[in-house]
């Protein structure tokens, strides 16, 4: 058994922007992320500088994981709330995943989900209010995979 990160993970771009930002128009949806072979997943959302409107109780992004069985995301739907394995910020405090607050932007976040009978999985980024653009990277952390090294 190998006891270290580098060969037991693989990691996937889902979503990333220039750093102009990304535009935002109500909803972005991330690549599905063909989870077969794995048996944990993490999310890593990298917020950079909302120049724009400042994200507050109305101007917010709202982050949720879709699961599905077709590649191509045709009939997904989120995840069940106990599949959610928790979610962070990059000081390590609880996050209920919205960006919601001044201070959310320039983080990194994660989010743990439960990886189950469902193939694929996706993060979406729903907007509330306005958010104009704001530099955002999604990564998908795929581990523990049924044969190592990946």
């Amino acid at each position: 058994m190998i006891h270290e990160l580098f060969h037991n993970t693989k990691a996937i771009q889902c979503r990333e922007t220039d750093g102009s930002g990304l535009a935002f128009s109500a909803t972005v949806t991330g690549v599905m992320v063909d989870c077969a072979g794995f048996h944990s997943l993490t999310f890593l959302i990298d917020v950079g500088d909302n120049a724009g409107n400042a994200f507050d109780g109305a101007n917010k992004l709202t982050f949720t994981v879709e699961e599905g069985t077709a590649a191509d995301g045709s009939g997904a739907a989120e995840i069940a709330a106990g599949d959610y394995l928790g979610a962070k910020d990059s000081t390590g405090t609880s996050w209920d995943r919205i960006l919601d607050e001044a201070a959310a932007d320039n983080q990194t976040y994660q989010i743990g989900v439960r990886l189950n009978t469902t193939r694929y999985k996706r993060v979406v980024a729903t907007e509330g209010g306005t958010v104009t653009t704001v530099p955002l990277t999604i990564i998908a952390v795929l581990g523990h995979p049924r044969f190592a090294p990946v």
